[in-house]
């Protein structure tokens, strides 16, 4: 382990992400995945210890790509009908989500991870101009960022109640007003429900805090997901 700041930086290949406080959910892929002898995943282990473990719906499974980004696994989502989802949640806001991820194909308002499905709490939709992700939380869509297709991203979104905001790599955040005030009910990977707007996308990893990670927390957490990933 090494000291950044205030905090411990945990081996980034030893499984440990270093900041644990306030850490809802977390999942990585080379960590806690099912999968059949086809390498389709059924289930995504939950690593923050509190149980929210996703799940496929039937058939509806991504595959499991080894040593695919940076020398690590990563998830593959089709974009025709591949999720997984952990429902009856409850987190209300501040929420603060990182994930390692990249689109690889563009259609409009396909969405990487729904939140909140009865009103439409998102982030990352592809909405408008290709290539544009934008997040809402029962409000209009707000705060575009510009990934470049096929290309690996730390991407960060965020609510605290009044203001909201996305991050590409280790870029400032985008504001853009509040963007809703909902709480989070489910945790959908690759579609806004179990059952529409389906995403092509691979995920690497996805980590969701109940705070806002500023300060030396947040400069822990994007060393920990660049120096595993190499993404800028």
């Amino acid at each position: 382990m090494t000291m950044f700041g205030s905090q411990w930086l945990a081996n980034p290949d030893s499984g440990d992400i270093p900041v644990t406080t306030n850490l809802f959910v977390h999942f990585r892929a080379d960590l806690g995945v099912t999968k059949d002898g086809s390498d389709l995943v059924s289930e995504w282990a939950d690593q923050s210890g509190n149980g929210h473990d996703l799940t496929s719906s039937g058939t509806k499974r991504p595959t499991l790509l080894s040593a695919n980004l940076n020398g690590k696994d990563v998830l593959d989502f089709d974009g025709s009908d591949d999720n997984l989802i952990v429902s009856s949640l409850s987190l209300a806001q501040p929420v603060h989500v990182f994930i390692v991820a990249k689109v690889n194909t563009w259609t409009s308002n396909d969405v990487i991870l729904g939140f909140n499905p009865s009103t439409d709490m998102e982030s990352f939709v592809q909405n408008g101009s290709s290539p544009q992700l934008k997040q809402r939380a029962g409000e209009d869509f707000i705060n575009a960022i510009s990934p470049t297709l096929g290309t690996a991203y730390l991407m960060q979104s965020l609510w605290n109640g009044s203001s909201s905001s996305q991050a590409l790599n280790n870029d400032s955040a985008v504001t853009g007003g509040d963007g809703g005030t909902l709480a989070l009910t489910t945790i959908s990977v690759g579609a806004k429900t179990a059952s529409t707007q389906y995403a092509d996308c691979t995920i690497a990893e996805l980590a969701i805090y109940s705070s806002v990670q500023t300060g030396d927390d947040l400069a822990s957490l994007k060393s920990y997901f660049n120096t595993r990933y190499s993404l800028y």
